[in-house]
């Protein structure tokens, strides 16, 4: 069985979400774009991941800032 049938077999356990940093912000819209479109697309064909409550979203980007120090060391 290939991974991504593996993949469509399984139920969610939690809520998604994509923390992308400044450095990263292509990579996780990149991301976000693909796993929209997935899940949007698995919602129209199974109805057990339609009827999950924050399944399908119009993006799982969430928004947040990682404050550095002046030598670039991430701070709380």
């Amino acid at each position: 069985m290939k991974r991504h049938d593996k993949l469509a077999e399984t139920i969610p356990v939690g809520n998604l979400g994509i923390l992308a940093l400044e450095s990263s912000k292509e990579m996780g819209q990149r991301v976000n774009d693909y796993i929209v479109e997935w899940r949007q697309e698995r919602s129209r064909m199974e109805a057990p991941a339609s009827s999950i409550a924050g399944y399908s979203k119009d993006s799982y980007l969430i928004d947040c800032v990682c404050p550095r120090f002046g030598s670039g060391e991430a701070r709380d």
